[in-house]
């Protein structure tokens, strides 16, 4: 299997895994591939948006059953099950070393609920971020 390919089956499963109301909302995200580092990685892009929504990397192996636990490799953290995201090197808002990566079907999930927005800009950034706009499908 390609890199691609990977990553489209990794979005696949946690789409089947997801919430019934929010599933529409996952056959909405558009998977690009590169490298970081050498590594492979694809990030999840909300098109209507032009916002990339989160980055992982793609595992040597594919193993189905363990793709509900494929983590962010981007500065999107768990914290206490919220997800958060830090947003510069010096943000001392929490304390990032205490967290682990959260996981992409928790970002997604919380993405499409409106409970969570990337603070990085996209097309419509000033409304999505202060909470006036939420994806629809």
């Amino acid at each position: 299997m390609t890199h691609y390919e990977v990553a489209q089956s990794i979005v696949r499963k946690l789409a089947t895994e997801a919430d019934p109301e929010l599933q529409g909302g996952w056959s909405e995200l558009v998977v690009r591939t590169g490298y970081n580092k050498e590594r492979p990685v694809a990030t999840l892009v909300w098109p209507s948006w032009r916002l990339e929504i989160c980055t992982f990397e793609i595992p040597k192996e594919y193993i189905e059953s363990e793709v509900e636990h494929v983590r962010t490799s981007d500065t999107t953290y768990d914290v206490n099950g919220v997800v958060k995201t830090k947003s510069h090197l010096k943000d001392n808002t929490q304390d990032w070393d205490m967290h682990p990566r959260a996981y992409v079907s928790d970002v997604i999930d919380q993405f499409l609920d409106g409970m969570w927005t990337p603070p990085w800009r996209c097309g419509f950034c000033r409304d999505r971020i202060n909470g006036k706009v939420k994806p629809n499908w």
